[in-house]
C-alpha cells in the first residue's frame, strides 16, 4: 500500500515539474557526465597505453579496452543526448540566456528594500522579516524562500515559463 502511495506521489511531482526547468537541468547533468566521462576515458587511455610499456598481461589490458570500448559508448549517448537538448529544441541557448538574464533581475526592482530587509508581500507584515542576500530572498514571518524568479511566480501566479518572460522583458 505504502509503495502504490508513494508511486502515486512520484508521478504527481513529475507532472508538476516544468518542463523547461527540466530540460536545462538534464543538460547541467550531461555536461556534468560527459565531462567526467572525458577524464576516466583520458586516465583508461594513458593506463592502457603504460600497459604496453611494461609489458603488462594480456589480461589487463583486454580489461582496460573493454573499458576504454563501454566509457566511450556511454559518451557518445551522452553526447547525442545534449545535441537533442541543445540543437534539437529551437531557441535552447535562447532559453537558458532569457533565465539567467531573469535570474539577475533584484529583489529591489520590486520591493523596497532597507539594509538587506523588507515588508513581506506574501502576509500581512508590519515591521521588515522579509531578508535579501544576494540573488535569494527569505521572509522569517511565513518562511518562503527562493530566488526573483520563484518570487515572482508566487506572486503574480505565474508559471515558470511566464515569470521568466516577465523578468527578462
Amino acid at each position: 500500500m505504502a509503495d502504490d502511495v508513494i508511486a502515486q506521489r512520484i508521478r504527481e511531482l513529475i507532472a508538476e515539474t516544468d518542463p523547461a526547468w527540466a530540460r536545462a537541468r538534464r543538460r547541467d547533468y550531461l555536461t556534468d557526465v560527459i565531462w567526467w566521462l572525458n577524464s576516466e576515458l583520458e586516465e583508461a587511455r594513458e593506463q592502457y597505453r603504460q600497459s604496453f610499456i611494461d609489458d603488462e598481461d594480456f589480461g589487463n589490458r583486454e580489461l582496460l579496452a573493454s573499458l576504454i570500448e563501454d566509457l566511450e559508448q556511454r559518451k557518445g549517448r551522452h553526447e547525442r543526448e545534449l545535441k537533442a537538448l541543445t540543437n534539437g529544441k529551437p531557441g535552447a541557448e535562447d532559453l537558458t540566456a532569457r533565465i539567467e538574464q531573469a535570474k539577475a533581475r533584484d529583489f529591489s526592482d520590486f520591493l523596497e528594500i532597507r539594509r538587506g530587509m523588507a515588508l513581506c508581500p506574501f502576509h500581512d507584515d508590519r515591521s521588515p522579516s522579509f531578508s535579501v542576500k544576494g540573488a535569494k530572498g527569505h521572509c522569517f514571518g511565513c518562511g518562503w524562500s527562493g530566488d526573483v524568479i520563484d518570487f515572482i511566480q508566487q506572486r503574480q501566479g505565474m508559471s515558470f515559463q511566464e515569470a521568466v518572460k516577465y523578468l527578462a522583458g
